[in-house]
């Protein structure tokens, strides 16, 4: 024995909400790990190191609270975007793509979601996308930077009484009015998909590589935020 005292490890954020680790490896649903157990299905997808979206075209969502839109809340999620040719497939020619990752939103009334998308027709680029707000408030958010096809990112939205703030890899990397309360219940709650409005088109589906999904009734601090970044995916 050295007598020296062992490191403690940093100790784990416990979801109040709802976890998708997404280590599923076959099946059509995501399983919630929190007590709640909002498993959602999100149909055809492979499994590696997580989930693999591509090429859905239908979205399931799950019915859960109506804080998943009510602040104070927190949604993180490790995104691994895949390159893609359809960012002129749909009438609303959105720039970026809706959030199509983990997303509550409803048709016409809006909710908080993000996404992370590279695509390579139209206006070219990559660029990440958060929405805030609901119904006449809503809004879309794009945080362009230097994200490739089939790089991996840990993406946080945190959603506080008066603003939301966004985080990549750790890192604040913007802040905006908000704080909004939901305006329809049961709130839905998807994964690998923007809502099921089918006039988005393609645009609404999320394609890449979701681990680790965290949803959180309390705004996380930039200090949980980076530990959560240096934790890695579980």
């Amino acid at each position: 024995m050295s007598g020296e005292p062992s490191e403690a490890a940093p100790p784990e954020i416990t979801p109040d909400f709802a976890w998708y680790k997404l280590d599923e490896k076959d099946g059509t649903l995501a399983h919630d790990s929190s007590p709640n157990h909002w498993n959602i299905w999100v149909g055809d997808v492979t499994w590696d190191d997580g989930a693999v979206f591509d090429g859905a075209t239908t979205c399931g969502a799950v019915n859960v609270d109506e804080s998943f839109r009510s602040p104070p809340v927190t949604i993180s999620a490790w995104l691994t975007p895949f390159a893609r040719d359809d960012q002129t497939s749909n009438a609303y020619a959105l720039t970026p793509f809706p959030p199509n990752a983990v997303s509550g939103d409803y048709p016409a009334v809006g909710g908080y979601g993000l996404g992370l998308d590279v695509w390579t027709d139209g206006a070219a680029g990559q660029a990440l996308s958060v929405e805030t707000g609901n119904g006449a408030s809503v809004a879309f958010h794009s945080i362009s930077g230097a994200y490739k096809d089939g790089d991996r990112h840990f993406v946080a939205l945190v959603i506080g009484t008066g603003n939301a703030t966004i985080f990549v890899d750790g890192k604040q990397t913007t802040q905006t009015p908000d704080g909004i309360a939901p305006s329809v219940t049961p709130t839905p709650l998807h994964l690998g998909c923007h809502n099921d409005d089918g006039a988005y088109g393609t645009k609404r589906f999320f394609k890449g590589k979701m681990r680790d999904v965290r949803i959180y009734k309390h705004a996380l601090g930039a200090g949980e935020i980076a530990q959560l970044f240096t934790n890695g995916p579980v």
